[in-house]
């Protein structure tokens, strides 16, 4: 068990707690032999999900979609051991934009939030996502 800190409303937090699993035993237990697409949104923990994945499950994967905090070189660590488990990788920084409903969306820069979109068996590198107001961003990796 994890004790986790969850938001209650205001500035007050809430305690809860949570089993955590690796992902590869989660994988055999439900016998999934294929992923089209894992999406992972852990606030901070996008590295220890990745970790958690075993060498033999790695190819079970054809998509990776993240958001990753670019903190301590993370967003760097997150790449690199997508391109080694053969992925082509595409990173955008997150920007502040407009709603539907004309509210601004703001996303700081200084918090360092990118999306992260690898894709198996690619040739080329895969377009960047777009943001409902049709901006993208690439990020060079190197």
């Amino acid at each position: 068990m994890r004790n986790i800190m969850g938001s209650g409303g205001g500035n007050q937090g809430q305690e809860c707690y949570g089993e955590v699993r690796r992902l590869s035993g989660v994988l055999r237990e439900n016998r999934i032999s294929r992923v089209q697409l894992l999406k992972v949104d852990v606030e901070g923990d996008e590295l220890l999900v990745l970790m958690g994945i075993e060498n033999e499950d790695w190819p079970i994967f054809q998509q990776v979609v993240m958001e990753v905090h670019d903190i301590e070189h993370r967003l760097a660590r997150v790449t690199a051991l997508l391109q080694r488990r053969g992925f082509t990788v595409t990173v955008e920084q997150q920007t502040s934009e407009w709603d539907e409903d004309g509210a601004l969306l703001l996303v700081p820069v200084e918090l360092r939030l990118f999306y992260v979109h690898a894709v198996r068996g690619c040739q080329q590198r895969p377009e960047p996502m777009r943001c409902p107001t049709g901006e993208s961003r690439k990020v060079p990796l190197a």
